[in-house]
């Protein structure tokens, strides 16, 4: 058991000092100061229909989860929480707005006027002839605002501070960040509950949702490590003979094979076009080959309290593939004593991500 806890204490602090890929900020500022400093808006990527047995509500919640406000609605329309759907978790301690869809063939229910509250406002109500699936939406626009700008170390100067924050914001419009899981994706202590040993009756008690929780959880520990060791060589931008690349905008992914024209992919990776990607661990065997999975079965080994829970989980995953670059879409900004920040994001990505390239956020909520 010391032995056991030693690795995850390492493992630990290897998530909590994961690479910068431009360097270390020089400053510092204060993130969620209140919930109308982080807003995230929903781009849902289609119209619904106006007819059918799905309604869909667009809501807007402050300082709530979005289980929280499933639950809410569930209450007041009485709609079981089962047939309340929604396409992505938004963060609590924030503005948010996204979409909802509640079967409820027939006419509505009489409490969809409730719904409203101090923290919850329905700004649309429409219908659609099918659910409202995770991940069906086309990614979230971020509207941050990061107060009181300061130097980390006060020796510093303040102007050349600002100057390499000016271009940092220019590199990432252009060239993206490295495409971490961001700590909420960890939740309260998920990856030592999961990899610490518990009796069967625990496992056989811990609820579906629990287990996919910690089994998210350990994946994405296991992507950022990758991730990590590229950023380090220099290669989360660029492509490894071996990779797996995946095309922008889309899901779809293809393995470097030996008739590949290798300029042509760097080329490719050089206009954004493509992405190298690395491994969402489970079972069965990785698509890379060469360097690629030199590299990815290297950190396997290295961190095999992570790789083995995966491989050998009795309801596991299949080896998947994710994108070791995000790209940062429209990206605007205004610097003053804060730095307000807007930009867009594709599902399944986060903002603190992009955040921690340009300073170290301070959360308020912490």
């Amino acid at each position: 058991m010391p032995e056991l806890t030693d690795q995850l204490d390492a493992l630990q602090s290897a998530l909590d000092t994961l690479p910068f890929a431009l360097g270390e900020p020089a400053l510092k500022a204060e993130m969620r100061h209140c919930p109308e400093d982080f807003r995230v808006d929903e781009n849902l990527g289609f119209l619904p229909s106006g007819q059918g047995e799905h309604i869909f509500l667009h809501v807007q919640k402050r300082g709530l989860t979005t289980p929280a406000l499933v639950q809410h609605i569930s209450e007041v329309t009485g709609i079981p929480v089962r047939q309340i759907s929604f396409a992505g978790l938004k963060d609590k301690y924030a503005v948010t707005t996204q979409w909802l869809s509640l079967h409820s063939p027939g006419n509505d229910p009489q409490g969809l006027a409730r719904i409203g509250n101090d923290a919850i406002k329905v700004l649309e109500c429409t219908r659609n002839h099918r659910k409202l699936r995770r991940g069906a939406h086309a990614g979230n626009r971020f509207s941050l605002t990061l107060r009181s700008l300061q130097l980390r170390d006060p020796a510093s100067d303040l102007s050349t501070a600002l100057t390499d924050l000016e271009s940092r914001l220019a590199t990432i419009a252009a060239s993206g960040v490295p495409n971490y899981f961001g700590e909420q994706r960890f939740g309260h202590d998920n990856l030592r509950r999961a990899l610490l040993p518990t009796d069967g009756n625990a496992q056989r008690r811990m609820k579906r949702q629990q287990r996919s929780m910690q089994m998210s959880a350990i994946r994405s520990a296991l992507f950022n490590l990758v991730l990590a060791e590229r950023v380090r060589n220099n290669t989360w931008n660029h492509w490894l003979p071996g990779d797996v690349m995946n095309l922008d905008g889309t899901g779809s992914v293809f393995a470097d094979e030996q008739e590949t024209d290798k300029a042509l992919l760097q080329d490719r990776v050089a206009m954004m076009d493509i992405h190298p990607t690395g491994p969402l661990w489970g079972q069965g065997i990785p698509a890379t080959t060469a360097d690629a999975a030199v590299l990815e079965q290297h950190i396997a080994r290295r961190w095999s309290l992570l790789s083995d829970y995966l491989e050998n989980a009795r309801q596991g995953l299949g080896q998947q593939r994710r994108s070791l670059r995000l790209p940062v879409q429209a990206l605007h900004y205004r610097l003053q004593e804060d730095l307000s920040l807007s930009f867009e994001l594709p599902v399944g990505a986060f903002a603190t991500v992009v955040v921690r390239e340009l300073l170290q956020a301070i959360s308020q909520t912490d």
